[in-house]
């Protein structure tokens, strides 16, 4: 079994992650976010000096063989918000993809041919992370999120 999280995160020297919040209108789960002025650590003054917000999709997880909608949720939230990420001085766009699986032969495709392409557009970085966890660690991630039951049960008897 194996489940996808995907972060949007932006970045700007002159970005402020709070004043973009205050004029998103989609549903959106923020994972981190720092502004240019947040302290780095609690006990020193070193600051960031760059705002940057990590976004995932509401869902959360995309699951095995059923990643289309996911994966669209990040491209069609950049293609809304164009502008807004384009007046908020982002400078810098990647999406991270972390793979959470639980053994054996894993093959998957991260976006369709058409989405790369709109990555291309945006000049956004796709970095991957993998982590080895036990079908049971998978399902315990899953469980707090809002995706159905029966595609939980689909997701468990397909493993």
């Amino acid at each position: 079994m194996w489940i996808t999280r995907i972060s949007l995160d932006l970045y700007g020297e002159d970005f402020s992650p709070g004043k973009f919040l205050e004029e998103v209108t989609d549903k959106i789960h923020v994972f981190s976010s720092n502004e240019q002025d947040d302290k780095k650590h609690k006990r020193t003054e070193e600051v960031y000096g760059f705002g940057s917000l990590s976004v995932l999709c509401p869902q959360i997880y995309g699951l095995q063989y059923q990643m289309a909608e996911y994966e669209n949720w990040y491209f069609d939230f950049l293609d809304k918000n164009k502008l807004l990420i384009d007046r908020h001085n982002v400078n810098e766009i990647n999406l991270f993809i972390e793979i959470f699986h639980d053994g054996g032969q894993l093959n998957f495709e991260i976006f369709s041919r058409e989405l790369l392409k709109k990555a291309g557009l945006y000049n956004i970085a796709i970095p991957v992370s993998y982590y080895k966890l036990t079908t049971e660690e998978i399902i315990d991630m899953i469980k707090d999120t809002d995706i159905p039951q029966d595609r939980l049960n689909e997701l468990i008897k397909t493993s």
